[in-house]
């Protein structure tokens, strides 16, 4: 067994010895750039992210900008980044839910003969506020009772030279109310 791994582990090092050097890619140099607009925000505003990529005769051809929040791509997937215009410029429309620094890292995706780069911008994100619930107080008015409306209703008894005479009133609702007999 030992005998038939040399044998193998050989003649893999004859291939990797006699395989062809690989080509050198030339690679322009890129550098991207990154806005925020704007930079600083309330939970659920949204922040318009631009990048743009130059150093790239054709930057259309990448796989695009790919924009991360921290380590989290926040790009469109698929394909996980922005398309990049004629002038090198990609744009994402993004809110965020949770107030703190939102490091936004924007990275251009290599071409064959466009080098990686990438750009960072902190967007400052504080929690909206709450609208505080308004009281309003309105005075209840204090119902005014006349003669007129009190009928039938025994209020008390008088007493006058001895003698008892109670004073029977009845509310008449229907006066009370505006409701009017036929």
């Amino acid at each position: 067994m030992k005998y038939g791994t040399l044998i193998a582990a050989g003649a893999l090092a004859g291939v990797v010895a006699f395989a062809p050097a690989a080509s050198a890619v030339i690679q322009l140099p890129t550098v991207t750039t990154l806005t925020a607009t704007p930079p600083t925000a309330t939970t659920g505003q949204q922040v318009l992210l631009s990048a743009q990529v130059a150093g790239c005769p054709d930057p259309t051809v990448s796989v695009g900008m790919s924009f991360f929040d921290g380590t989290v791509n926040i790009s469109p997937d698929p394909p996980g980044a922005v398309g990049i215009d004629a002038g090198g410029n990609a744009s994402l429309p993004v809110t965020f839910d949770t107030p703190g620094t939102h490091t936004i890292t924007a990275v251009f995706n290599a071409t064959e003969g466009c080098a990686v780069s990438s750009a960072t911008f902190d967007v400052i994100v504080t929690a909206a506020s709450v609208p505080t619930p308004t009281t309003t107080t309105t005075p209840i008015p204090t119902p005014t009772v006349t003669q007129s409306n009190i009928v039938g209703v025994t209020v008390g008894s008088n007493q006058r030279n001895n003698n008892t005479n109670s004073a029977s009133n009845v509310i008449d609702w229907h006066a009370l109310l505006g409701i009017r007999d036929s």
